[in-house]
């Protein structure tokens, strides 16, 4: 069948690019990434710098491989930006078709005339941009897999990363000036007049004045708000007494009525930075949410890429805007259209986000009919005239005191007319009072305030502060946040008037004070935004070649982690924290009370130390619960079988166990299995009991261990039914015996003639979970050299 074949991401946006384009074309969703790196390993060639990708959905790339020969072309439309330029990549790749050929089509709206203009003119992909979005993968799967394995595990911290891990720095530094936080009392004095006007004795300019309570980030909406002078801030009531009874003898007379205009300018179109902080703030979306929505309302034709950095409009934007605006509000259009600066760093890959048109018929899906609402009044507002305020500030003398009385109210709305469902409330009318006057006073008021702590950021304002720092990119600033949610490192508390902020939870705390002892860089803003910039500089073809820069960074990273490595180990030992129970119970301490606090309590004592109580926790899958000592990392179901007591071998307690292949009995297993100390083996009921060496037996070695060189191999072998003959075989592996060393090596594994090339040690045959072999370094995880099996003399 004759034709062109389109690949899009979205079902949702092959559906409406199918309505557009009709016969002749065929839009099919590759449903995102198509390959991805392994899950179970690194999936990286760090001799080569090359990966190994996985196919994520084999049974949708055996049916466009199928569906490609039917066509005359095949262009690639995922998204216009770094990630969608790797999933042609992987697409072109999959599907056996030139990459250096014109296969890639973008458009930034998805509108006819767009993705019309866009199938008109093919581009080959691009390879700089496809080598900045590899880069950006494998830099974070080595450091989040490096880090948390080598530094947050063994303390019981859930993972860290290059772009997660500053973030969380910025909330626990600020958590941390809140806890220091020493509030200081002073008071204020006020007095309230018959003519209905409230004054206050103001600040000197050269002093503090009181502040309003704000989230941080929370900034005044345009430019030209007015700002209060502030009242002022006395050191005791004494001295605030002593002022009032100054003022009492006096007449209060109006000394002066200053007025003065300014213009209040609307801020410009949304990026996806300042979408995300609006939408926070005003919609009370969480940062998911408004991405989510985002990609409906751009799939559905309503906006523009949402995706970016830039407030810059194009030429047709304006001038739809400006046919609107003469339209429907004509007293608000200016003289020429407003134009926004573009920010220092920006790539200004791509317009603003704005809508593709302005119909007053459009029905965006419902729920993204109000994020919708609010993107087309600040498109139009960023467009029209400023709001003009009158500020009006009248001066009283008591004698030696003076007071005054601040007031702004609105003349002319400009792009209020557009804006104001989302502005704050600007008007504070003051009455009518002539220089000269003499008002009457009807009470002073001297209150007691305290000074408050830094705000606490919401999410916008960490939004805010993570692009104002160079930290991520428009892409990834939602992912950042559920991260830090989803890992518990921060939760959401209320804030009052319906906000909510973040706080570090203690695990969150814990992890940020371990990294920061351990690899201060990493937590640092610097070195993520350093990393950012040079992943620019790479996709614009500025010198930096993707092998040579990964190679480069890469030793730089080693060197740093190995320096940590002892740090950290200082650092646990010093708080006492030890690798979380397997099921996640958190980074527990000596006492049991560590950051990993999570799940719900139980009155369960545990069955292997005693020493704490169970807590009850969800299984990853979703499927059920179990229990988990947070004091030793004992875990069993919830409803086990427990016998006091029972273990012949060592005597403490059997509890029932279920076998991991399917259909396997339950059987009753010793509660010191996997113990840190004295581990027990014993095994009743199961598949091995009645048989004999159907548990392993351990013997003492001489050899030393290949992985720390300080521990003594054992050898943990039992016998197993099966040989030929009708004779028992003979199973097992060696195991270091060293605390803390996890070494182990099945028997019968050959070790390679040639050293490992980076750090000297043994080369040594391993298995993936799928059965196929590779060699690979015995000081994993310290040294991660991996290379493929080839044949060599055991």
């Amino acid at each position: 069948m004759p034709g062109t074949l389109i690949l899009v991401e979205s079902p949702n946006k092959a559906k409406k690019l199918q309505e557009y384009l009709g016969s002749g074309y065929r839009v099919r969703a590759s449903r995102g990434h198509i390959c991805d790196l392994p899950e179970k390993d690194y999936g990286i060639d760090f001799e080569r710098w090359e990966e190994r990708y996985e196919q994520r959905l084999p049974a949708l790339v055996k049916e466009l491989r199928q569906l490609v020969p039917q066509f005359d072309r095949v262009l690639l439309a995922s998204d216009p930006d770094r990630e969608g330029e790797a999933i042609a990549w992987h697409l072109a790749r999959e599907l056996r078709l030139p990459v250096e050929a014109p296969i890639r089509i973008e458009f930034r709206e998805v509108t006819k005339a767009a993705v019309a203009k866009a199938v008109a003119a093919p581009r080959p992909i691009d390879r700089r941009r496809v080598d900045a979005q590899r880069s950006r993968r494998v830099i974070d799967r080595i450091v989040g897999w490096d880090v948390s394995q080598s530094i947050c595990w063994p303390a019981g911290a859930r993972s860290a990363g290059r772009v997660q891990t500053p973030a969380l720095h910025i909330l626990c530094e600020r958590e941390r000036e809140i806890l220091a936080f020493q509030a200081a009392t002073y008071w204020t004095v006020g007095v309230s007049y018959l003519e209905g006007l409230e004054a206050f004795v103001p600040a000197d300019r050269t002093e503090e004045p009181e502040a309003p309570e704000a989230a941080e980030g929370e900034k005044q909406e345009g430019e030209g708000r007015p700002q209060k002078r502030g009242a002022k801030r006395f050191a005791s009531k004494e001295e605030a007494d002593a002022v009032v009874e100054a003022a009492r003898p006096h007449p209060h007379v109006v000394q002066d009525v200053a007025r003065r205009r300014t213009p209040r300018r609307p801020e410009p179109p949304y990026t996806t930075s300042t979408l995300q902080q609006d939408a926070s703030r005003k919609l009370r979306l969480s940062a998911k949410q408004t991405a989510d929505l985002a990609q409906q309302l751009f799939e559905a034709g309503y906006i523009t890429y949402h995706r970016t950095d830039s407030t810059r409009l194009s030429d047709e934007a304006v001038a739809m805007a400006r046919a609107y605006i003469a339209e429907h509000h004509p007293h608000v259009l200016p003289a020429a259209p407003p134009r926004a600066k573009v920010k220092a760093g920006a790539q200004d890959a791509h317009e603003a986000i704005r809508p593709t048109r302005l119909d007053d018929d459009a029905a965006p899906p419902p729920a993204a009919a109000e994020l919708y609402r609010m993107i087309k009044a600040r498109f139009l507002a960023a467009q029209s005239k400023p709001a003009l305020i009158e500020r009006t500030t009248v001066t009283i003398q008591a004698g030696p005191v003076t007071f005054a009385a601040e007031g702004a109210v609105l003349v002319e709305e400009g792009f209020l007319v557009f804006w104001r469902p989302y502005a704050r409330q600007e008007d504070t009318v003051i009455p009518a009072v002539t220089a000269g006057q003499t008002l009457g006073v009807e009470q002073y008021d001297v209150a007691e305030k305290q000074t408050t702590p830094p705000p606490r950021y919401d999410t916008g304002g960490l939004i805010r502060k993570l692009e104002t720092s160079g930290i991520g990119r428009p892409s990834t600033f939602a992912a950042i946040v559920e991260t830090l949610l989803r890992r518990e490192y921060v939760q959401e508390i209320a804030a009052g008037r319906g906000k909510k902020v973040l706080q570090p939870t203690e695990l969150g705390m814990r992890t940020d004070e371990l990294l920061t002892a351990s690899m201060a860089p990493l937590v640092s803003e610097r070195y993520t935004a350093d990393m950012e910039a040079a992943l620019d500089r790479m996709e614009s073809g500025d010198g930096l070649e993707r092998r040579p820069f990964l190679a480069s960074w890469y030793g730089d990273f080693r060197s740093a982690l190995q320096a940590a490595l002892p740090r950290a180990a200082e650092y646990r030992e010093a708080h006492g924290l030890r690798r979380a129970p397997r099921g996640g119970a958190g980074g527990a301490g000596r006492d049991g009370a560590g950051g990993g606090a999570r799940g719900e309590e139980t009155k369960i004592r545990c069955d292997r130390c005693g020493e704490a109580e169970y807590r009850k926790l969800e299984r990853r899958e979703g499927k059920g619960s179990f229990l988990a000592c947070p004091a030793c990392g004992m875990t069993r179901n919830v409803r086990a079988r427990v016998k006091p007591g029972a273990c012949a071998k060592c005597g403490s307690a059997l509890i029932e166990r279920k076998g991991k292949k399917k259909g396997a009995k339950p059987f009753f297993g010793c509660v010191r299995y996997g113990a840190a100390e004295r581990p027990c083996d014993y095994i009743e009921g199961g598949p091995a009991e009645g048989r004999a060496g159907g548990r392993y037996q351990k013997e003492a070695t001489e050899k030393p261990c290949p992985k720390c060189g300080k521990g003594k191999l054992a050898l943990l072998k039992r016998g197993v039914d099966g040989a030929e003959g009708g004779a028992d075989a003979v199973e097992g592996f060696y195991a270091c015996e060293r605390d803390g060393c996890r070494f182990t090596l099945p028997l019968g594994a050959r070790r390679r003639r040639e050293p490992c090339p980076r750090c000297g040690g043994l080369v040594l045959e391993r298995r993936r979970k799928d059965g196929g072999a590779f060699w690979a370094c015995a000081k994993y995880p310290d040294c991660r050299y991996a290379a493929d099996l080839a044949p060599a003399p055991a």
